[in-house]
């Protein structure tokens, strides 16, 4: 299947695009799928494919400074969650409904596509009809167990100071996340620090408002991700209104094989998902 691309021109000059996988004449929910730190949307094409073949359409988009992005991260090109969602989430989810106007809008975030999906859905709760959350979680370390919790508390701060010295995030070299915007690791590395989220650069309080996201959420979580353990996945999920209608599930091992599900290996495993994703949906 060869998707359809589209061009989205973003406010600050930049521009990014968007792949739309659907199969002809198809007019059905939308999935705009958002990938996690480091990862090209080019990743989900598999996924992407398996969705419209089953009549969901699905979108595409890459995260700031990958893929399709015009933007690179540098010590002089920084940006951070104010730019992802102010400038490109924006700009796609709009761009999403100009396309299907009659469709319902879902936002399926993966990981840090996943946390910016929920702040973004407590700022503009009209945009989408409901967020499908795989592998988000909150980052504070209090979400992991054991030594873990300290490791990432560590390795979260220490990943801090080494974008804040170097104006950018050298994570293509330390084996984490790709090479990062130095605001994208502070405002990741607050909330890994303190368990709440502040936005660098926005006056919005994502943090108290996050109580006020009633729209419907699937969220999944797997049982041998070490980056989202289910722990930390509930602390993201305790932040939202308590009469949000939540739907969990945890994925243990694959269908069909001993394998357990990972951070990242449900993408091409995808069966399991995306049967859990069309029943939710309808």
């Amino acid at each position: 299947m060869t998707p359809q691309i589209v061009d989205i021109p973003l406010p600050d000059g930049s521009a990014t695009k968007i792949s739309v996988f659907q199969k002809a004449d198809v007019k059905n929910d939308v999935l705009i799928l958002f990938p996690a730190m480091g990862i090209a949307a080019s990743y989900y094409e598999a996924f992407a494919i398996a969705l419209a073949q089953k009549n969901i359409i699905a979108i595409t988009a890459d995260l700031r400074g990958l893929g399709y992005s015009s933007i690179r991260p540098s010590a002089k090109s920084d940006f951070g969650f104010h730019e992802m969602l102010e400038l490109d989430y924006r700009a796609i989810i709009r761009m999403s409904h100009e396309l299907f106007p009659n469709s319902r809008i879902f936002l399926m975030g993966h990981s840090l596509g996943g946390i910016l999906g929920s702040l973004y859905s407590t700022k503009y709760p009209n945009d989408l009809h409901g967020l499908i959350l795989t592998a988000a979680c909150n980052i504070h370390y209090t979400g992991w167990s054991g030594f873990d919790k300290w490791k990432t508390l560590v390795a979260t701060q220490a990943f801090a100071k080494i974008a804040d010295a170097l104006g950018y995030f050298p994570g293509h070299r330390l084996g984490f996340g790709g090479k990062g915007a130095a605001r994208v690791i502070k405002d990741w590395s607050y909330t890994a620090r303190t368990g709440n989220f502040k936005v660098l650069g926005n006056d919005f309080d994502f943090e108290s408002n996050l109580r006020n996201v009633v729209k419907p959420v699937l969220a999944l979580s797997f049982a041998k991700d070490e980056l989202a353990p289910k722990k930390a996945v509930e602390k993201l999920l305790g932040k939202f209104n308590p009469s949000t209608p939540v739907t969990r599930h945890h994925l243990t091992t694959i269908k069909g094989s001993d394998m357990y599900y990972s951070h990242y290996n449900w993408v091409r495993s995808n069966e399991e998902v995306i049967g859990l994703i069309e029943g939710w949906l309808g």
